[in-house]
């Protein structure tokens, strides 16, 4: 699995997709490890931390919570689905796309 997007979170159906996958994969025995690739900003005008940059501190938060915050995040997700070592099977990276 690969994913580029500026905006995870306005695919819900790519973190969905994932968790399904990264499931289905472990519960098969399956050896696998998936890569997501984030922008280190998004692709908005504006400037970070200025009245201009409210839509790319908007996105880098639902990112942010789509990942890793709340029980709806992919993480929390599978660390409930137990037995999976996120570690061993995940990995998130951002990047100067």
């Amino acid at each position: 699995m690969y994913s580029v997007n500026d905006m995870l979170v306005s695919e819900v159906y790519s973190v969905n997709d994932m968790f399904y996958g990264v499931r289905g994969c472990f519960s098969a025995g399956e050896n696998f490890r998936v890569y997501v690739m984030l922008p280190l900003l998004p692709a908005f005008e504006g400037e970070i931390g200025t009245n201009t940059g409210t839509a790319i501190q908007a996105v880098i938060h639902w990112n942010y919570s789509s990942i890793c915050r709340g029980g709806k995040s992919l993480l929390e997700r599978l660390v409930l689905a137990g037995g999976l070592s996120v570690n061993c099977h995940l990995s998130l990276s951002a990047d100067t796309l």
